[in-house]
């Protein structure tokens, strides 16, 4: 075996292996298997191509294998190394990709014309390579048994106790519809300087009411949409923006307590959002809402260069065609969502349903101005995300998108409940972290029963208000508290 180890450069396949099984155990729950398999065998492809490319100057396989494995290797580990050196010495010349790219391709060729120059056997690295690789693998391997074996999360001991089944209540398909970033008319008018009462009169006359000053109790949407669908705080997850707290709400969205009871009580789960919902994974992904395999992918050399450099160069350059493909892509996606959405309501189902979209509208990029004339030109600029104009023009446009919609539900499906809300306030505005939470949130009940729906609500008590008014239950309200995340994004 030990020979066999030395002699076979085995690590080629297990390197692929042991990236792509790292990152979907780092990301459980959030990374399809399919996805995942198929990843590995991609890369595993291109190490046997290169292999073979490079056996033709060597005329030696194990030669040709250790280039292969620092090439690729260089590629899956580049974020992380190069993130470490930024938090060192800070962003300064020698972390710049001006220095590293020609510094990396010199080093590389150098690399390659030792190996072509020594007669050096290398079956002591490649035996060593062999055997680390295999025990990492074997390592994640078993967290992996752990993670499937571990009891998933049980969504009925999550359900408050006082909740209990309503066999003869009425059950009207619930829409829940997220405009991401939507704030509420105290923060639109007072700070923003835009006031949006006549949408909300329109809102109004189609018989919804407006919870005013109302607020969402976290300052991303992640931690916004778990507290309000679990219809409780998330003490477990501190007050850091990082992955670990990011990939935990996402889970706690996915096996949350709304859907699980509602998927109790016969309803039907429709996902039209940005998360994986009761099982059902996300439609769409997008830049703030990193999904599948590109949670770990987006860190590979590929990853940032197609990120940070490609991304430069386009901006730099203003290359029209790229940039109206990026307005045109994050445009065509929420149009499918809402067309989705609109559909589900034309649609007769045995079985009530509870719909969940969630739009980047009026969430930074701002494509669109008030009058529906796509931004080609300034939209995708970061720091375009300050641009309260931009936000307000957009936001504009974005009401009578949702005016549209709203209406072809109505129609569509006259009995259901629509609930109409943000998720957190505008949130780029300096020394003023309380607008960050000052969320627009309204709610349509056929039969009108909002005397529980009090003004100031904040999103964890949406839930406990509703199933309250309308399936008879007996939720005590939570405190509406707001907990800011420091680097939330």
């Amino acid at each position: 075996m030990i020979q066999f180890f030395k002699k076979h450069s085995i690590y080629l396949l297990l390197l692929p292996l042991f990236f792509v099984l790292h990152g979907y155990i780092t990301y459980y729950g959030r990374v399809p298997a399919n996805e995942a398999f198929i990843l590995c065998l991609k890369y595993i492809g291109i190490s046997l191509l290169l292999v073979f490319l490079f056996y033709f100057p060597f005329k030696n396989l194990q030669k040709a294998s250790i280039t292969v494995f620092i090439i690729m290797a260089y590629n899956f580990f580049f974020g992380p190394v190069h993130d470490f050196f930024k938090n060192i010495i800070g962003n300064s010349f020698w972390v710049k990709y001006t220095f590293i790219i020609p510094v990396s391709a010199l080093l590389l060729v150098a690399i390659i014309i030792l190996l072509k120059k020594t007669k050096k056997h290398f079956s002591t690295l490649t035996g060593y390579l062999n055997l680390l690789f295999l025990l990492l693998i074997l390592m994640d391997a078993g967290s992996l048994v752990l993670k499937k074996n571990k009891k998933g999360i049980n969504t009925s001991a999550n359900l408050p106790k006082e909740l209990t089944s309503c066999d003869t209540c009425a059950k009207p398909d619930i829409y829940l519809i997220v405009a991401d970033e939507y704030a509420n008319n105290k923060q639109l008018k007072e700070i923003l300087h835009f006031d949006n009462s006549a949408f909300e009169a329109k809102l109004t006359t189609r018989g919804f009411h407006i919870i005013q000053n109302s607020k969402s109790n976290y300052n991303s949407t992640p931690f916004s949409i778990a507290s309000m669908l679990g219809m409780n705080y998330i003490d477990s997850l501190g007050t850091r923006f990082n992955d670990r707290s990011l990939n935990a709400s996402f889970n706690q969205i996915n096996n949350n307590a709304v859907t699980a009871w509602l998927q109790h009580e016969g309803y039907e789960v429709k996902n039209y959002s940005a998360f994986p919902l009761a099982g059902i994974p996300n439609p769409v992904s997008s830049s703030f809402f990193i999904t599948g395999t590109d949670l770990f992918t987006m860190h590979t050399l590929m990853g940032r260069f197609n990120s940070d450099l490609r991304w430069n160069f386009i901006t730099r350059l203003k290359i029209k065609s790229e940039i109206r493909n990026f307005v045109q892509v994050r445009l065509d996606q929420t149009t499918t969502l809402i067309k989705k959405t609109i559909n589900e309501a034309n649609q007769k189902s045995g079985k009530p349903r509870f719909v969940y979209l969630h739009t980047m509208m009026p969430h930074f990029p701002y494509l669109m101005d008030k009058n529906g004339n796509a931004d080609y030109n300034a939209s995708f600029l970061e720091t375009n995300r300050f641009n309260i104009d931009g936000y307000v023009g957009y936001l504009q446009y974005s009401n009578k998108v949702f005016l549209d919609m709203i209406d072809k539900i109505k129609k569509g499906s006259p009995n259901a409940i629509i609930i109409f809300m943000g998720d957190h306030g505008f949130r780029h505005l300096e020394g003023n972290d309380e607008g960050h939470f000052m969320s627009f949130n309204s709610i349509f009940i056929p039969g009108k029963k909002y005397e529980q729906f009090y003004e100031g609500m904040s999103m964890v008590n949406e839930f406990r208000v509703l199933l309250n008014t309308q399936f008879n239950q007996q939720l005590p309200l939570l405190k509406d508290s707001t907990v800011f995340l420091k680097n939330w994004w």
